[in-house]
C-alpha cells in the first residue's frame, strides 16, 4: 500500500470512529486496537482501554454528544481532527445530576492508526467550558 492510500485509509478509520458515537460505540472493538491507549488531557497520564471505555460510557450516557467534524488532516499514521460536540446534559455526569442544559464545546484530537484501528489518542477539549455550561 502506498502512502497516499494509507493516509486515506487512516482518515476513513477516524471518520468511522467519530461516526460511531465519537467514542466508537456501540462496538468500540471495531475501531480501537486491543493495545489502545488515550493520553489524558493536560497531564502525563496514560489511560488504558478499560478506563477509557468507562469514561467514554459516562460521557455518552450523561451528555449524549453529537459530533461535527470541522477539520480532518492526516499524514503517515497520524490523523488530526478538530471537532465540535453538542448535546444536552440529560444523565449523571462527573458526579452531577442531569441539569437539562445544552452545551457546545470544541476539541482537537490526534490519533495514531495501525492496521486499520486506533492505537493511540491525544485529546484537548474545553473541559472548563463544558462544566460551566452544564452547571449553569
Amino acid at each position: 500500500m502506498d502512502t497516499v492510500d494509507m493516509v486515506a485509509d487512516n482518515k476513513q478509520v477516524i471518520r468511522r470512529y467519530l461516526e460511531q458515537d465519537e467514542l466508537g460505540f456501540p462496538t468500540p472493538e471495531l475501531v480501537l486496537s486491543s493495545s489502545f491507549v488515550s493520553h489524558a488531557s493536560s497531564s502525563d497520564e496514560v489511560v488504558e482501554t478499560s478506563s477509557f471505555l468507562e469514561w467514554a460510557r459516562a460521557l455518552r450516557d450523561g451528555l449524549h454528544p453529537k459530533v461535527e467534524v470541522e477539520d480532518l488532516i492526516a499524514e503517515g499514521d497520524r490523523v488530526a481532527v478538530r471537532v465540535s460536540w453538542r448535546g444536552v446534559h440529560s444523565g449523571p455526569f462527573a458526579g452531577m445530576a442531569p441539569t437539562g442544559r445544552e452545551y457546545r464545546v470544541s476539541g482537537i484530537g490526534i490519533f495514531r492508526v495501525a492496521e486499520g484501528k486506533v492505537v493511540e489518542r491525544w485529546l484537548e477539549f474545553d473541559q472548563v467550558g463544558l462544566m460551566s455550561q452544564i452547571k449553569g
